[in-house]
């Protein structure tokens, strides 16, 4: 498989690019294959002509966020991983917009501290915040689709899109995302003012209900 127009993106935008890299580092359990090409893109720009090139020349192509929920054999394509990059935040009164790549877990801390209540119940999902709206990640009576607002991505066209979350066909583990072959790059939330010491409290219950049935 010819990788090298990727590799060129990779070497002109300055991000990681490698062949035969060892996928298993990159997943919560520590367990995967080597993948034909890896990329990292660095900026959505990196990821739009990465994504152009797979689908022009028909390679096959996986994405891959902080890498939980997944156990990974050897995979004759490119895996192009959103990573931290692609996941700053910014807070503009009760909306959080956050990029696909940052984690969810520092997301909902990041909230707490603003006094922002919403995120509670997704406190220590190991995951992404692209993830968590992919797969309408929950726990403990919550999920992404009670306070998501809206997302930005990257059709099957390579068009950089937005949709609301009336679109997003949110059901149980399940998003329009996960139908088509989208990839997600910002989510903007929509969170309510509370107690700042309320909020942080609910998150510590979270995690030791989570310690407690599902222990690292």
């Amino acid at each position: 498989m010819n990788y090298s127009v990727i590799e060129e993106i990779g070497n002109r935008y300055k991000c990681a690019c490698k062949r035969d890299f060892v996928l298993a580092p990159l997943t919560t359990m520590e367990i995967g294959g080597k993948c034909g090409l890896f990329v990292a893109p660095n900026s959505e720009e990196c990821l739009r002509e990465v994504l152009g090139v797979c689908r022009s020349e028909n390679i096959p192509f996986f994405l891959i966020g902080k890498g939980s929920n997944l156990l990974i054999n050897r995979f004759d394509g490119v895996v192009i991983k959103i990573g931290g990059d692609l996941g700053g935040f910014r807070i503009d009164g009760n909306r959080v917009t956050a990029g696909a790549g940052g984690s969810l877990a520092a997301l909902c801390s990041a909230a707490a501290n603003e006094g922002l209540s919403g995120m509670e119940c997704l406190y220590g999902i190991p995951g992404s915040v692209g993830g968590a709206l992919y797969m309408n990640a929950g726990a403990y009576g919550g999920e992404m689709k009670d306070i998501v607002k809206s997302a930005r991505y990257v059709d099957g066209e390579g068009n950089i899109a937005e949709m609301s979350s009336g679109e997003m066909k949110l059901s149980y583990r399940h998003s329009v995302f996960s139908e088509n072959n989208f990839c997600i790059l910002s989510v903007t939330l929509e969170l309510k003012r509370g107690d700042k010491d309320a909020i942080k409290a609910k998150m510590s219950e979270v995690v030791q209900k989570r310690r407690e049935k599902q222990p690292l």
